[in-house]
């Protein structure tokens, strides 16, 4: 697996939500979806409106838990039913 770039951090917090958000997207696509739920939430928990996170949240959730009723929910509910859950 490699992360390339997505590794290095840097300060601020947009830069630390974008990292989390780009290791989340890398780990889904090498087929680690639990690693990057981590991930993915952590950056939806920064910014819940960003629509990408979002999705890429309910995307996680599909595929690491196998539960399609909450992945669709955070999809459908803009993540309010994964902040609710939590």
């Amino acid at each position: 697996m490699t992360l390339g770039l997505v590794t290095e951090r840097t300060t601020g917090t947009e830069s630390d939500r974008m990292v989390e958000f780009r290791e989340g997207v890398e780990l889904l696509k090498n087929e680690y979806p639990e690693k990057a739920l981590v991930k993915l939430r952590r950056a939806f928990e920064s910014d819940k409106r960003n629509p990408y996170y979002i999705s890429f949240l309910g995307l996680s959730i599909a595929r690491a838990e196998q539960n399609w009723d909450d992945a669709s929910g955070v999809l459908r509910d803009g993540g309010t039913a994964q902040t609710q859950r939590d």
